[in-house]
């Protein structure tokens, strides 16, 4: 990842400039990944995998242009949401170590 930002900025700047990239989104569906890519990933991911893989994604870009926003994951739609509950129950221990990382939104 840190290679994809460091591209990025060298081609147009940092995300604090008028060119730069301002945002980058984390990863594309992995609560897809077991099905889509059985072969790298055949089980199902955790929210404890999910976040690890995440808050490393994250530190990646910020290491490269700290003024970047990054967001993610991305689900793939609404059957997701019906699962967001287990999600959310992963603890404060898990949330306080993205915090200030990740730019989070919950569902409603």
């Amino acid at each position: 990842m840190d290679e994809q930002v460091n591209l990025m900025v060298s081609r147009y700047g940092g995300a604090a400039t008028a060119s730069g990239v301002k945002i980058y989104a984390l990863d594309n569906e992995p609560d897809l990944w077991s099905s889509t890519h059985p072969r790298i990933h055949p089980n199902p991911i955790g929210a404890q995998e999910l976040i690890t893989r995440s808050t490393a994604l994250a530190k990646a870009v910020k290491a490269v242009d700290p003024a970047a926003q990054v967001f993610g994951y991305e689900s793939y739609g609404f059957q997701r949401l019906l699962l967001a509950g287990r999600m959310q129950r992963i603890g404060q221990a898990s949330r306080a170590a993205i915090a200030g990382t990740l730019t989070t939104t919950s569902p409603r």
